[in-house]
């Protein structure tokens, strides 16, 4: 059974809040998918640092409060949804792909940390292009270069095999 709340999961008190509400009804957590990301897309020129902090803050402050959160809790898995953008970048997207490479980091971390006992994975998505955080312009791009995004059915259909072996 899965369940979902909605929340600003870069506010420690909102996620512990949302985390408490979810661990009520539904007992104790077998299992946490951090579906947490943001773009503001600019060459590097033409980025501020403001924004860079933004999309760097709200993949990696929510990756760290909700293992934290967490801890305790019986996990058999932790996913972070993450972005084949950490290898293959996208022009305009350098705090993009930092954010989701510290992510697959935490994820390494913490799965060092938990021995295997938690299996604990960073899955690098490509771009789905019905749904998520590309844009019009990416996905141009991509049409350009005659690089394929996955539909919804396909990321979910992975995302259900990644559970499988969890």
């Amino acid at each position: 059974q899965f369940f979902y709340r909605a929340a600003d999961a870069t506010r420690a008190g909102e996620l512990a809040d949302a985390l408490s509400d979810l661990r009520a009804e539904a007992g104790p957590f077998v299992g946490v998918v951090h579906g947490v990301g943001l773009t503001e897309d600019a060459r590097v020129g033409e980025k501020s640092h403001a924004s860079f902090r933004r999309v760097l803050d709200v993949k990696v402050k929510s990756a760290l409060l909700l293992r934290s959160i967490t801890r305790g809790e019986p996990l058999r898995f932790a996913f972070f949804l993450s972005s084949l953008a950490a290898h293959a970048g996208t022009a305009g997207q350098t705090d993009y792909v930092a954010a989701n490479e510290i992510v697959n980091a935490i994820a390494d971390e913490w799965r060092r940390e938990t021995d295997g006992s938690v299996n604990v994975r960073a899955l690098l998505f490509s771009v789905w292009t019905e749904v998520g955080l590309a844009g019009a312009a990416l996905k141009r791009q991509m049409d350009r270069l005659g690089l394929d995004g996955i539909s919804s059915a396909e990321g979910a259909a992975a995302f259900l095999a990644e559970l499988d072996r969890a």
